[in-house]
């Protein structure tokens, strides 16, 4: 938090001031009602790699702005700390990346990036920058005419449990790595075993999904994840993770599931999260799709948005 008379800044967990507690709901009412967002800006995980979680900076004014201006910015810092480390840091550990400059470029209008919104339009309790991206905005009356499902009438969702047994695990790569993937430690394992087809899910905001084409045999996946499968023949594995890994579809469900923040996905969330049906002639070539996005992926495009 750095503060200053005008304008204020804050930077925190992303969202962490979306949270519907009412601790949080009477914070955003004292923060709001003399300060105006100007500027939300995603910054990614800038703890990585003591964290994948990612962090927004808020800019505040005590004037009304006409817009405000939303931004994401990758590479803007990073921790000079060892992969896994959780211990206290401080100013001295923190490495600012070549994303700073474009940032301060931005903020100071030198740069043109991102977008804006008519500041009555700005939703305060869902400041965020998913939540206001006019493109997927303008997506919405054609899906909302479209068929969906409730993932927990579609799949099977599993909490993994610690069952106190050492062995190998399934965790994920490191989060500054652009796409998931599994790696096999030495760690605790818990209760479930895979099946060919599973789906592995982080539990936290910057939602990361695998696929488990052949799980190792004594294999388990780390208490991190949340397990899906499938149950129904209306999806597909490959449909589902596809879904699972594109922009649409964590800012739809955050724009249509009831007071719903996504900032640790829990059991409940992901039961409750709606899913885009597929129809026969997408769920028939849903495999080659999938091995076409991530066995060569694009960085610059969603995933969802080329199919």
């Amino acid at each position: 938090l750095q503060v200053r008379s005008d304008p204020l800044l804050i930077c925190l967990p992303s969202g962490l001031l979306e949270q519907g507690s009412r601790g949080m709901q009477n914070a955003r009412a004292d923060l709001f009602s003399e300060n105006h967002p100007t500027h939300v800006v995603d910054l990614g995980p800038i703890w990585t790699p003591s964290t994948a979680i990612g962090f927004t900076l808020y800019v505040l004014s005590p004037r009304e702005p006409q817009v405000t201006f939303f931004g994401a910015f990758e590479d803007v810092a990073s921790l000079d700390v060892p992969q896994g480390h959780h211990g206290p840091f401080d100013g001295s550990e923190v490495v600012f990346g070549a994303g700073l400059d474009k940032l301060l470029r931005w903020l100071n209008k030198g740069d043109e990036k991102g977008f804006s919104r008519p500041y009555e339009e700005v939703d305060k309790n869902r400041l965020s920058v998913r939540y206001h991206d006019p493109g997927l905005h303008a997506q919405d009356p054609d899906f909302l005419s479209k068929p969906f499902s409730l993932l927990g009438d579609l799949c099977e969702v599993i909490s993994p449990r610690r069952t106190g047994e050492k062995g190998r695990i399934y965790r994920l790569n490191a989060p500054s790595e652009r796409w998931p993937s599994l790696q096999i430690v030495e760690g605790a394992q818990s209760n479930v075993m895979l099946r060919a087809g599973d789906v592995l899910i982080s539990r936290y905001r910057n939602i990361r999904a695998v696929l488990i084409d052949q799980p190792e045999d004594g294999v388990t996946p780390s208490d991190f994840f949340l397990l899906i499968r499938c149950k129904s023949d209306l999806i597909s594995p490959e449909y589902l993770i596809t879904y699972l890994r594109s922009e649409f579809a964590w800012s739809y469900a955050e724009r249509n599931m009831t007071g719903t923040v996504i900032e640790r996905l829990s059991k409940r969330d992901l039961v409750a999260l709606p899913v885009l049906l597929p129809d026969q002639e997408m769920l028939a070539r849903s495999r080659t799709i999938y091995e076409a996005l991530f066995r060569e992926p694009d960085e610059e495009v969603d995933p969802f948005e080329r199919i």
